[in-house]
């Protein structure tokens, strides 16, 4: 396979075309749904039908990642352009400055739209040491399946010599040479991400899809949403699966701690690989 180069500093950086056009449908995303809100209160309007009621949720989804980052991204390119800390911090602070923006703001909805013990019953789970067990018992039963279908996506990339960027979690090792910036990048990839994310994805996403749809399709259209947002289409089939035995895993815990703890392990699991083959 061939490398396209180093993605991060260069994203971080303002300098790829990676960079422009993911703000640039981030930033058309945004505007949209701001516009939507703003719309007539015109009953004759289709456009005003469509996004009315519930289906105005789905607009505050885009809207909160959007924003999140948007958010992240420009605190990168301050942080690069103004040549504050070095490499590996500016991308380290901008990723945390993005995951911290998502999980207010995916917070700030779901303490709207739940009743107050509901959404402190869904908090509380995540930490409850018996519900994380569970979670990674789930996971370990079903590794076979997750690992055979990502060494398969891997051959096939191999096989047909696909050009791909290198992976987000193998550039950060490289820039992680030390032992305390490998357990900064561990505390970030192994409990930070599957906390944050799987609180939006599963807690706020799959929760609005599965009002309306049955479990394989809230399952298999969320994992499409967490696999695309990425951005790594080499692998973009193993990151749906994931995204969707996830979403599994929230429906038969009825909790966060299962998915959280279910992420936590697969990510772990991916830095280490990564660092016994790379580091």
């Amino acid at each position: 396979m061939k490398y396209t180069g180093n993605l991060l500093p260069e994203f971080y950086g303002g300098h790829s075309s990676t960079f422009w056009f993911i703000n640039g449908v981030f930033v058309f995303l945004l505007l949209m749904s701001i516009a939507a809100h703003l719309w007539g209160d015109s009953p004759k309007n289709k456009l005003k039908t469509y996004i009315s009621g519930q289906k105005i949720d789905y607009i505050y989804q885009i809207l909160l990642l959007a924003g999140a980052i948007l958010v992240g991204n420009l605190a990168g390119i301050c942080l690069r352009r103004f040549e504050i800390f070095g490499v590996f911090y500016q991308i380290f602070t901008a990723t945390l400055i993005f995951m911290g923006t998502l999980f207010l703001l995916t917070l700030y909805y779901l303490n709207r739209k739940m009743v107050g013990e509901e959404f402190y019953k869904q908090l509380t789970s995540i930490f409850q040491f018996r519900l994380l067990l569970n979670g990674v018992v789930d996971y370990f039963r079903i590794v076979p399946v997750v690992w055979i279908f990502s060494i398969a996506n891997f051959y096939i990339l191999y096989y047909f010599e696909f050009t791909w960027t290198q992976p987000v979690t193998y550039q950060f090792l490289i820039l992680a040479d030390n032992k305390v910036k490998l357990v900064l990048l561990a505390l970030l990839i192994i409990v930070v991400a599957p906390l944050v994310e799987e609180i939006f994805f599963r807690g706020s996403f799959y929760s609005l899809l599965r009002d309306k749809l049955s479990f394989p399709a809230a399952a298999f259209f969320s994992g499409v949403f967490f696999a695309l947002v990425h951005f790594d289409l080499n692998y973009l089939p193993s990151l749906l699966l994931i995204g969707y035995l996830l979403g599994r895993q929230y429906e038969n815990s009825g909790n966060l701690a299962g998915p959280v703890a279910f992420h936590g392990v697969h990510n772990m699991i991916v830095m280490v690989l990564y660092f016994w083959i790379f580091w």
